[in-house]
């Protein structure tokens, strides 16, 4: 699954070519690589693939018991210092149904990266695993919320890597579990897709910095749901309506900001200061929730909640269009 970024997600830094693999941001350093699905690729990413590739075989093929020993036996040998054994042991566990010691395992290897130059390839990973394990618990109706899950995961990377990392690794389970959905053929109206997506969907919305491809990362949602600006209450698709007037007051606002007013909405955001926008999207989403009343009619829970001017007010505070001067951030 190929995916071009202008933008490092990451420190915001300009993204130069590399090759087939990866592109390069030219201000880090970090390989953010194209093919984000392909969980293979990381032995010869770390480059160690007679060691890794036998334990990722291990892992396709199911068989657990014999990678969780492999790597254990490898862990041993190295006094638990190596962060590729213990991501490659968090997987198994994660594979295992064990997502709590797949999180600690992880997190124990990304607090022992010496540098972050791959360090896409770990959220890449990582992602896959999870978006594996989303599907498996929403099809055997096992309670695991992913979003307070992927969102402590989240967490932990950036205050590893101190730059943004919670858009990225929403952005690539979102990517993954879709081409999963599509290659199971699974279809909308089924709840694994509809539900999960929407929900992985806002966490992207929230989490975005780079407010130059909002209009295709919303279009794009839009028509993989069957979004249709004319019959959207009676099909009761007023989550995909907000985000329609989300993508549409950011457009619209666009056309008069300059590429340093651009810049600075990438630059001005990070994984702390997103919260507040993560709680103001959840309250306008809250509002817009409502039951069937039957005839294709639709309640929402506030008849009289402005719908279009929160997304409006909410469209300003995310493009800094209210935002204090910088004399008055800094006091």
């Amino acid at each position: 699954m190929a995916m071009t970024m202008q933008y490092c997600p990451y420190c915001s830094g300009a993204v130069v070519a590399g090759d087939d693999l990866y592109d390069l941001c030219d201000s880090c350093g970090k390989r953010l690589y194209k093919n984000r699905s392909d969980f293979e690729q990381f032995p010869a990413v770390v480059g160690n693939v007679e060691k890794y590739s036998p334990v990722i075989a291990m892992i396709k093929d199911d068989n657990l018991p014999k990678a969780f020993e492999t790597v254990q036996a490898m862990i041993e040998e190295s006094g638990g210092e190596d962060p590729d054994e213990l991501m490659l042991l968090g997987c198994i566990y994660m594979q295992m149904g064990e997502d709590g010691k797949a999180l600690a395992e992880w997190r124990k290897s990304i607090e022992k990266l010496e540098t972050f130059q791959n360090f896409d390839a770990y959220v890449c990973t990582m992602s896959a695993m999870i978006s594996d394990h989303i599907y498996y618990i929403e099809t055997e109706f096992v309670n695991f919320d992913y979003i307070k899950y992927i969102d402590r995961l989240g967490e932990i990377l950036y205050d590893r890597l101190k730059e943004p990392c919670t858009y990225v690794l929403y952005l690539t389970i979102n990517r993954i579990y879709r081409r999963k959905l599509r290659d199971l053929g699974v279809t909308i109206e089924d709840p694994v897709f509809s539900d999960v997506l929407s929900n992985l969907f806002c966490r992207i919305i929230e989490y975005n910095r780079n407010c130059e491809i909002v209009d295709y990362l919303v279009t794009s949602m839009l028509q993989l749901m069957g979004y249709d600006e004319a019959t959207y209450v009676e099909d009761e698709n007023i989550l995909c309506h907000t985000f329609a007037l989300f993508r549409d007051y950011v457009s619209a606002y666009m056309e008069e900001m300059t590429e340093e007013d651009r810049a600075a909405v990438r630059h001005y955001w990070n994984d702390e200061n997103m919260k507040e926008l993560v709680t103001a999207f959840e309250g306008i989403i809250s509002q817009t929730k409502g039951e069937s009343v039957g005839l294709g009619l639709f309640r929402r829970k506030a008849d009289d909640f402005d719908l279009a001017g929160s997304v409006n007010t909410y469209v300003r505070k995310y493009l800094l269009i209210s935002a204090p001067s910088k004399d008055a951030q800094s006091d």
